[in-house]
């Protein structure tokens, strides 16, 4: 899967839930400048950002990467 489509469904996991970037990085413990990051495709979250992200978008860390990976 080509990161930017990983990039689109981070943020769109985002705004569902309500957040600005600032919101979740402040939840994830991150600069608001990473969360734009990985929304961008520039840089990929590590699996313990993603296990952060996916609590911070009221969702499970599996819920999350089922979204970026559908057929898993």
């Amino acid at each position: 899967m080509p990161i930017e489509t990983i990039a689109q469904i981070l943020a769109s996991a985002r705004e569902d839930a309500g957040l600005s970037q600032s919101a979740a990085a402040r939840s994830c413990g991150v600069a608001r400048q990473a969360i734009h990051r990985w929304e961008r495709g520039l840089l990929v979250p590590s699996l313990d950002h993603v296990a952060a992200l996916a609590r911070a978008y009221g969702l499970t860390p599996a819920e999350l990467v089922a979204r970026v990976y559908p057929e898993a």
